[in-house]
């Protein structure tokens, strides 16, 4: 709402303007049946927690409104942690951005660290000749590339297999659950997650240039690894 492109349609867009938008698209979903949510803002950090706030501090607002969507081209994550200490009631989404590597990684364990629910990679697939893209520049690196001479060919580039460090462990319907917050400085980082069936995964990044030890504890029971440089691991168990 608060950009607009020089070259794509766009739409600006006050913060009383999207909350009485709120109101009225909720009037009419209500009216013909719908039951979609919606989410406010989908802008920045650095603006999140005072656009949405006079949305959400509305009370027919507020009642209209699911939750909150960020992207982290400005600003900070902790945005996240502050709008979701002010509304608890209102989910916190994430739904722009395209991270790759090991520090990339740990950016996305940021994200769910301050209590998004989501991380959705942009851009997700490209061809072969970096097409369908629309806009002037090179695209963020893609995870899946369309081989043009055949539809049929799919090439999985490292990034799919980073951000499967989540998808393939992580199911739906969990719940990040805490674990220790790294120091200022340290390179490893993590974030936890306790699935429907009771298993409990723990995402690490070691984004540093050497091996680094690490200490998992829980329930009385605990292990112990090395990370090489530049590495993510993924760690799943059963609690007892």
């Amino acid at each position: 709402p608060l950009f607009v492109p020089p070259d794509y349609p766009g739409c600006h867009m006050t913060a009383e303007q999207q909350r009485d938008l709120a109101v009225a698209v909720r009037r009419e979903f209500d009216e013909h049946g719908f039951d979609t949510r919606i989410l406010i803002y989908d802008h920045f950090f650095d603006r999140g927690v005072e656009f949405a706030s006079t949305i959400l501090s509305d009370p027919a607002a507020a009642a209209a409104v699911y939750g909150t969507a960020f992207h982290s081209y400005a600003g900070d994550p902790e945005a996240m942690s502050e709008l979701r200490e002010a509304y608890p009631d209102k989910a916190i989404w994430f739904t722009e951005r395209t991270y790759w590597g090991a520090r990339g990684m740990s950016s996305i364990i940021d994200l769910f660290r301050n209590w998004s629910r989501t991380y959705l990679g942009w851009v997700t697939m490209l061809d072969s000749e970096l097409q369908p893209e629309q806009w002037t520049g090179t695209p963020g690196p893609t995870w899946l590339i369309q081989n043009v001479a055949d539809h049929n060919e799919i090439w999985y580039k490292d990034d799919f297999f980073l951000i499967a460090q989540f998808t393939w462990f992580v199911d739906f319907g969990a719940y990040r659950i805490e674990s220790t917050e790294r120091l200022p400085g340290d390179p490893v980082n993590n974030a936890a997650f306790l699935n429907p069936d009771g298993s409990v995964v723990v995402v690490v990044v070691n984004e540093s240039d050497e091996i680094k030890e690490i200490r998992i504890a829980s329930g009385g029971r605990g292990t112990r690894d090395s990370l090489p440089p530049r590495t993510v691991a993924t760690y799943r168990w059963t609690l007892e």
